[in-house]
């Protein structure tokens, strides 16, 4: 591997009098060397130390100047040495005060990274160099108009290529950050990681803006035609929540070769780790319609137990990571907490909902709903109670046919009328945004996820009409995995954001899928103008690992 780097400094004085500075009285004015902080550094160097002198007409008054930078975040400053993070890259200001007088000296720092990887030599630079350009429309994933967290741990590109190209760029660049990886990469789907440097700069620089993806492909040793394809990338500014889904392993076919189990999703270290494991005979079931306690200490899931066999509740305790108690009279199908902490859960099999113990899973009550119903909901505030109401009861069949909001009280195990904010065949998994102002559900012609035909958000007071997500035909039930609340993305103004994720089985660039194994997919939604930006697909997952039901936030 090979970096390379540049460090440039403006470094004449002039008097900052001439160039707008403030003087105060008969202050005299400053002179400050340089006038200007501009900055070059390259990722891996050792980093470039920029000291500045103040002087007031003739006289250095630098030790008694007070400096103070408005954008800590981009370096630091030891007495009158600015210094750059070395990972963010950007502009921002120097507030020097001296003899009365203060003057704004501009900073600015760009961020540059250049590596040559899998034996790929440095001439590979010039190979891929422009001139000789041909713009292609291959698969590349993140795509363009995708929307990134930048406190992702890391990030992926899949890309297609003409078969005959065997060596890659792969450029991230901005105003004050380029990044550039050279790598080898035969026929077939290609994959290039960026290192955890290489993506920390491009995201802590961009966050809240945007970054150019930019993908070229040649024969080696030049003189062939660089097929480039281009894709617009916006960095929200606003970090999903990590996740926990029941997954189960899968062969090179994608056939599943485990019972399902719990897994975690660490958002900032990009990885997958198993997080609740079946039972030690082999023979049970972890993983299916789980339900996270506020304070993220305990899950609530449907599975099999060795003991009960079937289909039971159990209690995880999520410290430990053992089942702590387990109902298999009455058992149920789908449950969710209320901020409290007790657990409202939902048998499918007599369409009745019951209150429990959010820790033993007792029964403190069963709800008088008046109509069978599946897929309970709770607000954040608690006060309002989701669910879907069906026409009958239906063993294993969590869907319904309306979706209905009530007002809700847990000290009394009571609801109020109710109110039909959406209707549709198999209506599934409501689930309330953080503000309580919107829920999100599933349409499925089938009781489980095989069925799926999209998913909608609707506000919670059925005010508005539902307004569809654009997801494939491959696609699970979707999950709100963020607070919904203003943030910026990609430079627009603030609106009301929120993250969602879901599995599918939709293709990773030109990387298909095998089987029928799924994997975790992240997108941005305004809900306020119902768009949704275009998903993207979390790296850090293994093609042996397939997510199974719908992923939940998870602290």
């Amino acid at each position: 591997m090979k970096q390379q780097w540049v460090v440039s400094v403006a470094a004449v004085g002039v008097c900052v009098a001439l160039a707008g500075c403030t003087t105060i009285g008969d202050a005299p004015p400053l002179r400050i060397e340089p006038p200007a902080v501009d900055v070059d550094v390259s990722l891996g160097e050792p980093l470039p130390a920029v000291s500045l002198r103040v002087v007031a007409i003739d006289t250095d008054v630098t030790a008694s100047a007070k400096l103070s930078l408005d954008d800590p975040a981009l370096g630091t400053l030891a007495g009158a040495t600015f210094t750059p993070d070395g990972h963010r890259g950007g502009a921002a200001t120097i507030l020097v005060e001296a003899e009365g007088t203060s003057v704004q000296v501009a900073v600015a720092v760009r961020i540059h990274g250049v590596r040559f990887a899998g034996g790929v030599p440095a001439s590979a630079s010039t190979w891929l160099a422009p001139g000789n350009d041909v713009a292609t429309a291959h698969p590349v994933e993140p795509g363009d108009g995708a929307v990134l967290p930048p406190g992702l741990g890391k990030l992926e590109v899949d890309f297609a290529a003409d078969d005959a190209d065997d060596v890659h760029e792969v450029s991230l660049t901005s105003a004050y950050a380029d990044i550039h990886v050279y790598a080898p990469g035969a026929r077939g789907p290609r994959h290039i990681e960026l290192t955890a440097d290489e993506w920390q700069v491009v995201a802590s620089t961009n966050r809240g803006g945007a970054a150019a993806l930019e993908v070229r492909s040649t024969t080696r040793g030049g003189g062939a035609p660089v097929h480039v394809t281009s894709a617009h990338l916006e960095l929200a500014d606003v970090d999903p929540s990590s996740l926990v889904f029941g997954g189960a392993a899968a062969d090179a076919t994608g056939a599943l070769t485990s019972t399902p189990q719990l897994y975690r999703y660490d958002m900032p270290r990009a990885a997958v780790d198993p997080f609740v494991v079946e039972p030690a005979d082999g023979t049970g079931c972890i993983g299916c319609h789980i339900a996270v306690s506020p304070d993220g200490k305990r899950i609530a899931g449907a599975g099999k137990a060795t003991a009960a066999g079937g289909i039971v509740g159990m209690i995880i305790d999520t410290g430990t990571r053992s089942v702590t108690a387990v109902a298999d009279t009455p058992p149920w199908n789908t449950g969710v907490y209320d901020p409290g902490g007790r657990l409202v859960t939902s048998y499918t099999a007599t369409g009745e909902f019951a209150l429990r113990d959010g820790a033993t899973a007792a029964v403190i009550a069963t709800l008088a709903l008046g109509e069978p119903a599946a897929g309970p909901a709770i607000s954040p505030d608690g006060h309002a109670l989701a669910y879907a109401a069906m026409a009958a009861p239906e063993a294993n069949n969590p869907a319904g046919s309306a979706l209905r909001v009530r007002p809700w009280n847990a000290a009394t195990a009571t609801v109020g009328p109710a109110i039909t904010v959406a209707t549709a065949a198999g209506i599934l998994a409501p689930e309330f945004s953080s503000d309580g102002a919107w829920l999100i559900y599933t349409r499925s012609t089938e009781p489980t996820e095989r069925g799926i035909v999209g998913g909608a958000v609707v506000r919670a007071d059925g005010s508005a009409p539902p307004v569809e997500l654009t997801t494939g035909a491959t696609d699970q039930i979707p999950r709100w995995a963020s607070p919904l609340g203003p943030a910026r993305a990609g430079g627009r103004d603030p609106e009301p954001f929120a993250w969602i994720v879901f599995g599918s089985a939709r293709a990773v660039g030109a990387s298909p899928m095998p089987g029928t194994v799924k994997s975790l997919w992240l997108a941005a939604f305004y809900p306020a103008r119902g768009a949704l930006g275009r998903p993207i697909h979390l790296p850090g997952q293994s093609l042996a690992l397939s997510a199974l039901h719908s992923p939940y936030a998870y602290p």
